[in-house]
């Protein structure tokens, strides 16, 4: 689950209090649980592997309230796996972005949603509907052995980045794991890394960074 702590004093906020992420089948109960979320407001987006919240049944990402209770006027789409590959027999959110324009930009290893071909990256709105605006063709295919799908999505300059396991987006290589996207869904051809896979970085690498909030509450 998800717990929120006072920053000050570091105890526990028991006004929030979420349900358990569990899975109905499908899954390990070891590889069950919440991989992302992020704060949007008075809310919070989690992704995960996960297809029930305390009990009732989901999809792999749900928005939540301050008391962590579920939204239903946001219900995701079904995930389903990405049939190209091996061990992903269950869909996996993994990557969570509330994009400058309220868009949400959601990573992972999955194949569809919405009954969509999107192949681990898909740009929603805030209905959880797809944003056709955003087309990523073929998506992310041809995954390393090292990691599993699209780890990380930030925004700059109205741009994403996206650090991956996958070494190819819409059929073509990219560099080693990390490429940039406009807000069509097509690569950046000037960033170094977006193309060969003798570019980039020497392994598929996953990107760390810290997010803050003004709030009296750190989660």
């Amino acid at each position: 689950g998800i717990w929120k702590f006072d920053k000050d004093s570091g105890e526990r906020n028991t006004m929030f209090e979420t349900e358990a992420f569990t899975t109905s089948s499908g899954a390990s109960t070891l590889d069950v649980g919440v991989t992302e979320f992020i704060l949007s407001g008075s809310s919070i987006f989690a992704g995960g592997r996960f297809d029930e919240y305390g009990g009732t049944s989901v999809n792999q990402l749900v928005k939540l309230d301050t008391s962590g209770n579920l939204d239903t006027s946001f219900t995701a789409h079904e995930f389903t796996p990405s049939g190209s590959y091996s061990g992903f027999n269950f869909p996996q959110v993994q990557s969570i972005l509330l994009d400058s324009n309220d868009k949400l930009m959601i990573g992972g290893v999955f194949g569809t949603y919405s009954g969509s071909l999107v192949n681990s990256i898909v740009r929603l709105n805030q209905d959880a509907s797809i944003d056709t605006s955003f087309d990523m063709s073929d998506g992310f295919t041809y995954i390393s052995s090292e990691g599993e799908g699209v780890n990380n999505i930030l925004e700059y300059n109205n741009e994403y980045f996206c650090s991956t396991t996958f070494l190819k987006y819409d059929n073509t290589f990219i560099g080693n794991g990390n490429v940039l996207l406009d807000q069509t869904g097509s690569i950046v051809n000037n960033y170094g890394g977006y193309q060969g896979t003798n570019l980039g970085f020497d392994k598929p690498f996953a990107t760390i960074f810290q997010r803050e909030t003004p709030s009296t509450n750190l989660i």
